[in-house]
């Protein structure tokens, strides 16, 4: 399932394997990929790479607690620079799903403050470490989607109306 495509040809996405290989359900058969020049990097079981940036950053999310991490948090997102791994959640969330990084870095996704309800889903925005929760106006969920090199920020809310698309200028 490819998700992203940089200006180089680099891909990012999942693949499922066999059900039955790999512990019988589809978050144990998920497995984050990066395909450059025909060779295939695999990043580990329950993982989703959602976005890659020119210099071939890559960002996306695991669903569980990373080795060596306690807490009880579903959901963690991880950066992957020069083949270096860094995982990072947004502060007091349960969840956190990185969807894309631009050029400069910035990283975009959603985080989730709660378990049932209306505005538990809320998107995010961490430059250079620094990470500010974005809703729209009068929005029960905000979902930010993709980035541009120039810093616009692309998703949809829900509101008492509907489903919309945005685009926002950071």
């Amino acid at each position: 399932m490819p998700f992203k495509i940089n200006a180089d040809g680099v891909i990012v996405g999942c693949n499922h394997h066999n059900v039955t290989d790999l512990g019988g359900t589809d978050l144990n058969t998920m497995i984050g990929f990066s395909l450059d020049a025909g060779i295939t990097t695999q990043t580990m079981i329950r993982s989703m790479n959602t976005g890659v940036n020119p210099a071939g950053d890559v960002v996306g999310y695991y669903f569980g607690n990373p080795e060596g991490i306690a807490s009880t948090r579903a959901e963690w997102s991880y950066l992957i620079r020069n083949g270096v791994m860094t995982w990072f959640q947004f502060p007091g969330s349960l969840a956190t799903m990185a969807n894309d990084i631009n050029s400069s870095g910035t990283i975009i996704g959603v985080h989730r403050t709660g378990l049932s309800g209306p505005n538990q889903f809320h998107g995010f925005v961490m430059e250079d470490g620094e990470m500010t929760s974005i809703d729209a106006p009068g929005a029960t969920e905000t979902r930010a989607f993709g980035i541009s090199a120039g810093g616009y920020i692309v998703g949809y809310y829900l509101d008492s109306t509907g489903y919309h698309g945005f685009l926002l200028s950071i």
